[in-house]
């Protein structure tokens, strides 16, 4: 069953959240204080209406979870509608995939942000996972990543 996840879960999404970093050997990328860092600025996010997370509950377990976020990020707060969406944390638990709890869960989180009057939805997809969300309607753009060795 998908619901809405409760703020006493956020240490749950928290941790499904350092688990997709781990899955795709990202977590190297991430600070030291993570979990505390996540778990303080989605705290913020709550509290302005910003951020929604969706689970899947599969025999008395939350088997995977999605976000959506309202993000106002320049050069988008110059649009006239000057915040877009955002979904991230889409992690399903190994033991559940291939199920399409994925894109339950996505399709959860475009209604909520609907629901926000978002014209425009942006994702990180991993390759395994740019399929589902092509299948969404979802479209490559033309974002470029550099990455500065130090």
């Amino acid at each position: 069953m998908i619901r809405e996840s409760t703020i006493q879960e956020l240490r749950t999404i928290i941790e499904l959240k350092l688990s997709m970093f781990q899955d795709a050997e990202l977590d190297h990328l991430l600070n030291d204080k993570a979990s505390e860092i996540i778990e303080r600025e989605y705290l913020k996010m709550y509290d302005q209406n910003k951020i929604r997370h969706f689970v899947i509950d599969i025999d008395n377990e939350i088997a995977g979870c999605a976000g959506a976020f309202i993000k106002n990020d320049i050069p988008y707060c110059f649009y006239k509608t000057p915040f877009f969406g955002f979904i991230g944390d889409v992690y399903i638990k190994k033991n559940f995939r291939r199920k399409g709890y994925a894109k339950q869960l996505t399709e959860e989180v475009i209604t909520w942000l609907k629901s926000k009057d978002v014209k425009m939805i942006k994702l990180l997809a991993t390759p395994e996972a740019a399929g589902l969300y092509s299948d969404l309607g979802f479209e490559k753009t033309g974002d470029m990543t550099l990455w500065i060795d130090e």
